[in-house]
């Protein structure tokens, strides 16, 4: 035990040092691909950097995956964000528990796991880009196969417990742009135009209305779903002596299970009834939840109850890329080592401790599929 918390230290520390905002993967991407092969794993690296490590044969296909993208270093890091510093059994840097310590896992278990099916270990970029993306890593692995279980290892520790859950599912999620339409005219004679930012004063009431009157949703017992409704920026104003005649919300929909693309449509056309106002709306992923009676799920709920005693279950309020991989299969979960609630904050970090029950739980996972 002491020498695989050893490395999955040390690997963390490397590749929280190799810088990988969404776009710039190709250096992470080389340095995994490079350390596999030197361990004598069989590796493949696509031409968008992508790598997958392959272990274990048979005709049915498990994928684990992690993203290498990181997002950018947000304001009130201590320290440099790409420079990694263990204290007291943590590391900290940026992705560390989002989702680097998962790569580390994922790096350790492609040495060690004996599966009993054919097995990917598939490193993808550009999740924190989007869903839609061509350059998402998971949308171009399942074009080219169609698993059979699939499993992520996005932040599943509670470091205040110790324990870790095993993820079922994620909100789907919509961006819209919603103009607001009035009319121009000089701020002197203000009278004669339409101000859009007035306009757009009463939809922005009418979205908040909505907002709070949504309710969570039971996926699993004691497990909801909660919807969101969110104004997340305003747009408006060519120079400081024209009334504007346009402004541009974007709003943002987390879509709760049983919810689609058009509930978020009507929810706007209300907001915006009896305003002119143009809608445009980025369906980027449905809400996905894991087969219920799904083999991936049961063996990670055994793994978790032997490795902890007991496998408490979690939903993701957030998107991730089982809402791709649900687009080919629906037998998959979520295990990682991350910590819940270090994403995308300054100071970042991961305990070793959860890596390592991460890797024992993945690995009793892996081996009982």
């Amino acid at each position: 035990m002491p020498e695989m918390a050893s490395y999955l230290e040390r690997t963390l520390c490397d590749l929280v040092s190799v810088r990988s905002v969404t776009g710039e993967e190709a250096a992470l991407s080389e340095y995994i691909h490079d350390h596999l092969t030197r361990a004598g794993v069989s590796v493949r690296r696509d031409e968008e950097g992508n790598v997958t490590a392959e272990v274990g044969r048979g005709e049915r296909l498990l994928v684990v995956n992690g993203h290498m993208d990181t997002v950018p270093p947000v304001d009130g890091w201590k320290t440099d964000p790409f420079t990694p510093r263990v204290e007291d059994g943590r590391v900290y840097g940026l992705g560390a528990s989002d989702m680097k310590a998962g790569l580390a896992c994922m790096m350790w278990l492609a040495q060690h796991v004996r599966p009993h099916v054919r097995t990917w270990f598939a490193f993808t970029n550009h999740e924190e880009g989007g869903s839609i993306t061509p350059r998402n890593g998971v949308r171009r692995l399942i074009g080219r196969a169609r698993p059979d279980y699939a499993v992520t290892t996005e932040p599943s520790y509670d470091d205040a417990t110790g324990r870790l859950s095993v993820g079922i599912g994620c909100q789907g999620r919509a961006i819209a742009s919603l103009t607001v339409l009035g009319r121009s005219g000089h701020s002197s004679d203000w009278r004669r135009a339409d101000n859009a930012i007035y306009r757009g004063v009463d939809v922005i009431t009418r979205i908040a209305a909505i907002a709070d009157g949504l309710r969570p949703v039971e996926v699993a017992p004691g497990v909801t779903s909660v919807p969101a409704l969110s104004v997340v920026a305003a747009h408006a104003g060519l120079a400081d002596n024209i009334i504007p005649d346009r402004l541009r919300l974007t709003v943002d929909r987390r879509l709760s299970v049983g919810e689609d693309y058009a509930v978020f449509e009507a929810e706007l056309r209300q907001a915006a009834e009896g305003v002119n106002h143009e809608l445009e709306i980025s369906r980027l992923c449905l809400p996905t939840l894991a087969d219920a009676n799904g083999h991936t799920l049961a063996v990670a709920r055994e793994a978790l109850e032997k490795t902890q005693g007991v496998a408490p279950v979690q939903f993701s309020q957030g998107r991730q890329d089982l809402s791709i991989f649900a687009e080919r299969t629906r037998d998959f979960c979520n295990l990682g080592p991350g910590s819940i609630g270090q994403p995308h904050k300054a100071n970042e970090s991961a305990s070793v401790a959860g890596m390592v029950a991460a890797a024992n739980a993945l690995r009793g996972l892996i081996e009982a599929i």
